[in-house]
């Protein structure tokens, strides 16, 4: 009897190992049951706020776009993949790129303030000055004209020194060469 005993108890022991697993399966089903519960509502909670906030902004959602759009995105995962990617490129250039940059900008900082600190943008200030006056310009308006106007001669422009002589007599010639002797003085007095 005792090995009889012994295989009940064996039977019994295993018995309890079925009613445990079968007890652990009825607690799993619950569960899934439940959080597949609560998840429906909370999907349906979320669809009826969606809809209601597109409502309330008059948007309007066609099913079938929609449907057409996740099949497109499906299609171009390929072409989507290699976008993030590319934009994780750029990301790690970008990073890599800084530094450089910022040694550009601070020599082109620092070769601005030597300019500065030599005067070229003062001396760019006061040519910008002159060039704008408008009295300089219509002096270099008129010389332009003149020059278009006369073009070199052999036979006009070989003259004896007592015809150039003759020329000075003229008030327009006496006052542009005084003006171009003076223009010449300050030019030198600035060097």
């Amino acid at each position: 009897m005792s090995e009889v005993q012994h295989r009940m108890d064996g039977l019994e022991q295993k018995m309890d190992l079925i009613l445990e697993y079968l007890q652990e399966q009825r607690q799993q089903r619950q569960v899934m049951e439940d959080l597949v519960q609560d998840v429906s509502i909370v999907s349906r909670d979320a669809f009826k706020y969606a809809v209601d906030e597109l409502d309330n902004q008059g948007i309007l959602i066609d099913g079938e776009q929609v449907k057409l759009l996740v099949f497109r995105f499906l299609k171009n995962l390929d072409n989507i993949s290699n976008l993030l990617e590319t934009l994780n490129s750029m990301s790690d250039l970008m990073k890599d790129a800084m530094p450089v940059v910022n040694e550009i900008i601070l020599d082109i900082t620092q070769k601005l303030s030597e300019l500065e600190e030599n005067g070229v943008f003062d001396s760019l200030r006061l040519i910008a000055g002159h060039v704008s006056n408008p009295d300089l310009l219509r002096r270099v308006e008129h010389l332009t004209a003149a020059l278009s106007q006369v073009k070199p001669d052999e036979k006009l422009d070989d003259k004896s020194l007592w015809k150039i002589f003759k020329d000075l007599k003229s008030k327009e010639v006496r006052s542009s060469l005084s003006y171009l002797l003076r223009v010449v003085k300050a030019a030198k007095k600035l060097n």
